[in-house]
């Protein structure tokens, strides 16, 4: 892919997801170091969907480069609300703030991506995008949990350094705009709304419910990043895999039901996997390395 404006936009996407992953990966077991309650970090999590929900509906940004910058600084917003925490509203602003940068990014990144496309190269441009994240995030827990167990400063300053390095290629990227309507779009996926309205559910309560829980057995900053880059690993190994099959059989949907029942009772099975250690890592790793098949 010699496309110079989808390069830049992978490594744009790739200093946003390091930026993400260093900064806030082991902010659960941060919080549970500093007396918040797993019920308090729930409730948080919730809360972020409110400002995701309200800017996909109603606010429309007028450029990429400025989204992604609001994007950015959000995220450091998420980081600097909970460096010193005194009170409980800390803890729900980063979430929100948090929720906020998601939506501001991708919107105009997705949509980006595949503008800036090689004409052909569909599917290998997909396979990058979903690879990139689950890659630096193999690396990026375990670096931020190792910093965090020395000295918490060193992860603030490193945050703080990737916040500028990642806000700095937003100046580099082809700027353009885009126009939606919410109604419009899903009438393009009539089809599928139904299983990715499902779907969305299930991932939403699943991301934050994983996090957390793992916090019952693993609760130092070290140790909490390492299993999170263990997840990742599973995950990136799986889009390996769905990539070759994918190439040597020239479809995947065959795959979705019995992908679709196995984290059916890998849900299920995480209520037992929270009575054993051994068990919870058997079936997170199984949830992990079937997401993103499906």
């Amino acid at each position: 892919m010699n496309n110079q404006k989808f390069k830049s936009l992978i490594i744009l996407y790739a200093a946003y997801a390091w930026f993400g992953r260093i900064s806030s990966s082991i902010i659960p077991a941060y919080l549970l170091g500093r007396g918040v309650t797993t019920n308090q970090m729930f409730l948080a999590n919730a809360l972020q969907f409110v400002p995701m929900l309200l800017i996909l509906l109603f606010i429309r940004i007028p450029s990429a480069k400025l989204s992604w910058r609001l994007a950015i600084i959000s995220g450091f917003l998420a980081v600097v609300s909970i460096v010193n925490i005194q009170f409980d509203f800390q803890i729900y602003l980063t979430y929100i703030f948090g929720g906020i940068a998601l939506a501001l990014f991708f919107v105009y990144y997705n949509v980006g991506h595949f503008l800036y496309t090689p004409k052909g190269k569909t599917e290998v441009s997909g396979g990058v995008m979903y690879a990139v994240s689950p890659a630096i995030s193999i690396f990026a827990p375990i670096i931020a949990g190792s910093l965090a167990t020395s000295n918490i400063n060193y992860l603030w300053l490193i945050s703080l350094l990737s916040f500028g390095l990642v806000f700095a290629l937003t100046s580099k990227q082809k700027d353009f705009r885009i126009d939606y309507k919410i109604s419009t779009s899903i009438k393009s996926i009539r089809s599928t709304k139904i299983p990715i309205f499902l779907e969305g559910i299930w991932e939403s309560v699943l991301f934050a419910f994983i996090p957390i829980s793992t916090l019952h057995f693993i609760s130092t900053p070290s140790g909490y990043g390492n299993y999170l880059g263990y997840l990742s690993l599973i995950g990136t190994l799986a889009g390996l895999l769905v990539g070759h099959l994918s190439d040597k059989n020239g479809k995947r949907s065959y795959l979705l039901t019995p992908i679709c029942l196995i984290l059916s009772i890998s849900t299920v099975g995480l209520l037992a996997g929270l009575q054993s250690l051994t068990i919870w890592i058997i079936v997170t790793s199984i949830i992990q390395f079937t997401i993103p098949i499906f």
